[in-house]
């Protein structure tokens, strides 16, 4: 007997009912609603996609929830009856007009939002907490913290876009695959989930975990963290520009403390100084003659190194606060939720809005050891140079302007009342380097510089540092002055070609296009009575790219007594060369989770001066 076509669905439809009723009785992370089946999928690319989720805050009972959209559109896309919802509740957006390529968003409660970014949202959709910002209509959903989705409805009621994360699913084509997770070894709390972005939008969208910043497949666009209070949008793309400028470039500890007093003592209105750690009674000297001279000094130093804040550091800070100096200590004894990077481990200063000095040591007699102590002390070996390019220099300005500002809580300023009367003295290390290379260079000239930062713009694929790495060729050389180069960022492997830092990674790539790579890595610091895992390192190395027949080769040294503290890569790539001069060191915290600043110039004198340091130092170091 044949079953009739009516007579199938009338059989089928109360059993199929019954499927998504019974679903619908588990946990929000796995019901698949009804509601979500009864809107049409969107097939063709959105022009507004969710581009952001912080969806576990970080205040209590997390009214700083949101999402972020963004028009992927070259002109701006206005927001009529759109809505967002999680499948169940479903909120209308106010009518808000997106621009191109940028983060528009939406909080549970625009004062909260506030209170962890430091900005209002576009629009709120908890509670009314700012008349200033519109209100979403409609019946407000929570993110759950243990997995949930987030869908963005077109007003025709088509699905226009979906996310799913963590415990989570909704079906094809909406999703396809595994649900976003955040990247592991980081606070899970406050993370934001967001999308890899191109040049100018957010890359194509696919409805894959492979969209989105925390991909874990994905080395280098991928395995990412992000938390409120970055400056992420304003900073995520390097500054590239080409411009007449001074650069002068020092040597640590060749050229002693005389030289950055000097570019310090000169300020005439402002100084603004961020550095990890602070332990020079010279430099904190002429720091406190310029506070009582009327020039504005700013301070913003680690209060939490690793280790512990010096003791040398608080009475210097302390005395420049009683002689009218703004000191900060970022990450300190503060009651703020907000914590906005693990390490402030950047060390720069901007002097009279016209110079940045950029180092990639901390202020320190190590360092930077006085005059009075002689030419022959040991040292830290690194580098320091200031320049005038004034793109460069208003960048680095913006930068401080944005670590500075008080509206995170996360800053303990010291006050006057904080008295200290016992200034720190050091016993000077023993003589044993003879200081080499004690004559500044100063180049001027039309160059190219980049500028970048951590967290929001150190791993940027083409215009940062992996960028200029990737263009090296057969005959061109790269070479490499570093404190460490972790080979493991995440989860620790046993064959270095698996290595998790897109550094080597990209180092390895170069080896095997023919490009000469060298690497000199401290063989100071650490246990005395460990082995060195710098040593380690380079031996892996060393035997990977023996049986890969790359001409690479990796050392460590310690050429001037107190260990090889620079970060600094040398890139020769066909006519062009390049230093490049950071402070960061091989890991994955602080190319993700810190405050680091990285300066890159194209000068063929300024590569050549620091060459002739890492030959000298190169001579002398170990080939495990």
């Amino acid at each position: 007997m044949k079953t009739t076509a009516e007579e199938m669905i009338r059989y089928l439809l109360p059993l199929v009912i019954g499927i998504f009723v019974a679903i619908n009785e588990l946990t929000p992370p796995y019901r698949l609603s009804l509601p979500i089946l009864a809107h049409r999928s969107a097939m063709a690319q959105s022009p507004v996609v969710i581009s952001a989720l912080l969806f576990d805050g970080i205040l209590p009972y997390e009214p700083d929830e949101a999402f972020a959209l963004t028009n992927m559109r070259s002109s701006p896309f206005p927001l009529t009856q759109w809505r967002v919802g999680d499948g169940e509740r479903t909120i209308t957006l106010p009518p808000l007009l997106l621009p191109p390529g940028r983060e528009v968003w939406c909080a549970r409660e625009a004062l909260a939002f506030r209170q962890v970014t430091g900005t209002l949202p576009a629009c709120e959709y908890g509670a009314d907490t700012d008349p200033t910002v519109p209100n979403a209509q409609g019946t407000p959903f929570r993110m759950a913290n243990r997995g949930d989705r987030l869908f963005l409805y077109a007003p025709d009621g088509r699905i226009m876009d979906a996310v799913v994360y963590k415990d989570a699913y909704v079906p094809p084509p909406l999703w396809q695959g595994p649900p976003l997770t955040l990247t592991s070894g980081f606070a899970q709390e406050g993370q934001i989930l967001y999308r890899k972005w191109g040049t100018a939008f957010p890359l194509p969208d696919t409805n894959t975990q492979r969209d989105w910043a925390q991909d874990p497949t994905d080395l280098r666009r991928g395995r990412r963290v992000r938390y409120p209070g970055w400056a992420w949008e304003q900073f995520r793309s390097p500054l590239v520009v080409q411009e007449e400028a001074t650069v002068v470039l020092g040597v640590t500890p060749d050229t002693g403390d005389q030289l950055l007093i000097q570019w310090l003592s000169e300020a005439q209105k402002r100084i603004d100084l961020a550095v990890y750690t602070f332990t020079s009674p010279t430099i904190a000297q002429v720091l406190a003659q310029r506070a009582t001279a009327g020039v504005e000094v700013r301070l913003l130093i680690e209060a939490a190194p690793v280790g512990g804040l010096p003791s040398e550091s608080l009475p210097l800070l302390r005395a420049l606060v009683q002689r009218g100096a703004t000191v900060g200590l970022i990450n300190g004894p503060t009651s703020s939720p907000v914590r906005r990077y693990r390490y402030m481990h950047a060390k720069y200063a901007v002097v009279d809005d016209r110079w940045l000095i950029i180092s990639t040591e901390n202020f320190g007699p190590e360092s930077f050891p006085p005059s009075t102590w002689g030419p022959h002390r040991q040292g830290r070996r690194g580098f320091f140079l200031r320049t005038n390019a004034p793109a460069v220099v208003t960048r680095a300005r913006e930068i401080f302007a944005y670590d500075i500002r008080p509206t995170f809580g996360d800053i303990w300023w010291l006050t006057d009342k904080d008295q200290s009367t016992t200034l720190p003295t050091f016993t000077p290390p023993p003589n044993g380097y003879p200081w080499t290379f004690t004559t500044p260079i100063t180049i001027t000239g039309q160059m190219t510089f980049t500028l970048f930062t951590a967290p929001e713009a150190t791993l940027h694929s083409t215009t940062g540092l992996l960028g200029l790495i990737d263009r090296a060729q057969t005959g061109d050389r790269v070479e490499v002055f570093g404190l460490y180069e972790n080979l493991w960022w995440e989860e620790k492997g046993n064959d270095p070609a698996e290595s998790t830092n897109p550094r080597w990674q990209a180092l390895f790539a170069a080896a095997s296009r023919g490009a000469h790579v060298r690497v000199l890595l401290d063989d100071f610091f650490g246990d005395p009575d460990v082995p060195s895992p710098n040593r380690d390192v380079a031996a892996a190395v060393n035997r990977l790219a023996a049986q890969q027949g790359w001409p690479l080769v990796v050392r460590t040294g310690n050429p001037t007594g107190l260990g090889i503290h620079a970060k600094v890569w040398l890139l020769a790539l066909g006519e062009e060369r390049w230093v490049v001069l950071t402070s960061l060191n091989g890991s994955a915290v602080s190319h993700k989770v810190n405050r680091e600043l990285a300066l890159g110039i194209a000068s063929p004198e300024l590569y050549t001066a620091v060459r002739a340091v890492f030959l000298e130092d190169w001579r002398t170091a170990y080939r495990p």
